[in-house]
């Protein structure tokens, strides 16, 4: 296997990097100390690393990552300077400079270079060569290759190339700006993405009439002043639960539902719980709605409803919604039910150690049942205005995707000289 810039098999021995055109490579382990200080400060401040985004502290993060640790001398001591390296992520980019003095966990390396040899902003902008990082994943261990961890003897023996001091000085200015330009434009569409997703779940609610009130009786508060057109229907008097088994493979179209969509999966897929039997799926139809509603307490970020518009198959372990009442429509009900979703109104029901909701509590929700054209007119709108939010998601993502890989190949091209600066 080899790759643009060296082979892969003996990195360590420096001949590789002989062969792509560098003289002077020399061992990390010559130019850095791993730090492993222990700790026992029972109030320092805990760093969380993330990947891409680097080094910052444990409230900072939000609800991702790792939890802090209710014993904090089970850690070790960080410096602002040092870099932290994930042993077993590296290579998909969890590594940074902290800024902070700080605790992290034992199973990071901490790294302090000698800045009377080697620039700690350069090497860091080393470890942002994807090559680079391949090479620490193809030295560590492990059964599974996106699970291997490198230890801190093994990554000490990785040679790079080391120019002088103000060469490497010359090269970590150029790329902090360049870099933290493109860093601030990826951070406003990053912002554009979020501000659309969070509009596009709101939406719902904001166009449905009486969809508030209806959550107000519907979980025994005090409604609002109802709209007068908007009549308050239980959801029992609407549809009825789906109960078609696939008994003798009648469909071998298989369903999931994905962040608010039913999406095709191969049956013969091997992601995910695979049944026994597909015979124990249900068939579904178009115009029907799909509802997980198992482990409502440790997932509050899914969207837990999808509308049919294939005829398939989904596992059992879903509630399907078949429409009844000739005055509802089908696509109507499911944007009530992404409007549930986005108010938060299944995780404040069911019950169990794995909080779940039955159907016969789902059926007690009361929604809006404004008349047959206003529900169609309503549901016509979110599916277009939906439609343009999503395009412009995706265009968004797209624009994301492009300065990172432009980031990445920037860097490579400058630390390993094939770019002047």
């Amino acid at each position: 296997m080899t790759n643009s810039l060296f082979l892969v098999s003996d990195i360590s021995n420096g001949q590789e990097w002989r062969n792509a055109g560098f003289t002077n490579t020399v061992p990390l382990s010559l130019l850095v100390n791993f730090r492993n200080e222990p700790n026992q400060d029972l109030d320092a401040q805990y760093l969380s690393l993330l990947r891409e985004k680097g080094v910052m502290r444990y409230e900072d993060k939000g609800a991702v990552g790792n939890r802090k640790p209710e014993d904090l001398t089970r850690t070790k001591k960080v410096y602002a300077g040092d870099i932290i390296v994930n042993s077993m992520n590296f290579w998909i980019g969890s590594y940074g400079i902290s800024p902070f003095d700080g605790v992290v966990s034992t199973v990071y390396h901490i790294i302090s270079p000698d800045e009377s040899k080697l620039n700690t902003r350069y090497l860091n902008y080393w470890f942002g060569v994807q090559e680079f990082r391949n090479q620490a994943q193809n030295m560590g261990n492990g059964i599974l290759p996106h699970r291997r961890s490198i230890s801190e003897d093994r990554f000490g023996a990785i040679r790079i190339p080391l120019p002088e001091l103000e060469t490497q000085r010359r090269i970590a200015d150029y790329l902090d700006k360049e870099i933290s330009e493109m860093d601030a434009v990826i951070e406003e569409f990053d912002g554009l993405v979020e501000n659309l997703k969070n509009r596009k779940t709101q939406f719902p609610s904001s166009l449905i009439p009486g969809i508030q009130d209806a959550i107000d009786l519907s979980l025994g508060g005090s409604s609002r002043v109802c709209h007068s057109e908007v009549s308050l229907v239980p959801i029992r008097l609407l549809g009825r639960k789906n109960t078609v088994k696939n008994t003798g493979m009648l469909s071998e179209n298989r369903l999931s539902l994905s962040y608010g969509n039913i999406v095709r999966k191969p049956i013969e897929s091997s992601e995910g719980l695979r049944p026994d039997s597909y015979e124990t799926y249900q068939v579904v139809q178009p115009g029907q709605t799909v509802l997980r509603f198992t482990d409502l307490q440790n997932d509050h970020k899914s969207l837990r409803s999808g509308l049919v518009r294939e005829k398939g198959i989904v596992t059992s372990a879903y509630l399907s919604f078949v429409p009844k009442h000739p005055g509802l429509d089908s696509s109507f009900f499911a944007w009530c039910m992404r409007a549930l979703d986005s108010k938060k109104v299944f995780y404040r029901m069911g019950s169990g150690v794995r909080q779940s909701l039955n159907w016969e509590e789902f059926t007690t929700l009361l929604i809006p049942l404004p008349s047959l054209d206003k529900q169609r007119e309503i549901a016509n709108k979110l599916d277009q205005e939906t439609a343009k939010m999503d395009a412009l998601i995706e265009e968004s993502t797209r624009l994301i995707e492009n300065l990172k890989a432009r980031k990445t190949a920037l860097i490579t091209e400058v630390v390993t000289g094939r770019k002047e600066v």
